[in-house]
């Protein structure tokens, strides 16, 4: 796990690396190939797709966007993934009129 960063925004590679408005960056800045975030965020309402970006001590990540869906799992501009990326927990719900 360690001190990796996330990042998030409007794009479709990382030092050509693909990755879809996520990726994670190891402390010297390479891109962590070990994290996926599978088609990433889709389905963009008012601009950028991921606006915010944080994690829990254990990894776990969680997205605010301009997103309906997140790796094709609908999801209402807000959603955690676990620290590998790619799985979305579905069990992490909000408001259900978010992003209505």
């Amino acid at each position: 796990m360690g001190r990796q960063i996330i990042i998030g925004g409007q794009f479709s590679q990382v030092d050509n690396v693909t990755n879809v408005q996520i990726a994670r960056l190891n402390t010297n800045g390479t891109v962590d190939t070990t994290f996926s975030a599978g088609s990433g965020a889709s389905g963009i309402i008012g601009g950028m797709p991921v606006w915010s970006v944080t994690s829990r001590q254990n990894g776990d990540i969680f997205l605010a966007g301009g997103f309906s869906l997140l790796n094709g799992i609908p999801r209402k501009g807000v959603a955690n993934f676990m620290r590998t990326g790619r799985s979305i927990l579905t069990s992490f719900r909000i408001c259900p009129r978010v992003a209505e």
